[in-house]
């Protein structure tokens, strides 16, 4: 079951919560940096991870609510919060 609107408003303005997606996204930059050129939307890609990298914390501020509110967030776990960015990657890159 996701999360209540309550959860997620508490986990949102949770500076831990912040902090903990601040660094999966960091580490998610890292494997988009990796990728092969030729990956469909690759310079927009990496151009959000440069932004990502530059100022994670400032990232993590604004994509928090929109993270949390994924369907597949039921506890918080990072394994789920990588998963929601993954999925988003590309709606956080502009593409």
């Amino acid at each position: 079951m996701a999360l209540t609107t309550q959860q997620i408003r508490n986990n949102a303005v949770d500076g831990d919560s912040t902090a903990r997606i601040a660094v999966l996204l960091v580490q998610y930059a890292r494997a988009v940096f990796a990728e092969d050129g030729g990956t469909a939307n690759h310079a927009e890609r990496v151009a959000f991870a440069r932004a990502v990298v530059a100022n994670p914390e400032a990232l993590a501020r604004q994509w928090v609510w929109y993270l949390l509110t994924d369907s597949g967030i039921t506890t918080g776990l990072d394994v789920q919060l990588t998963a929601a960015i993954t999925a988003a990657w590309n709606t956080m890159a502009g593409v």
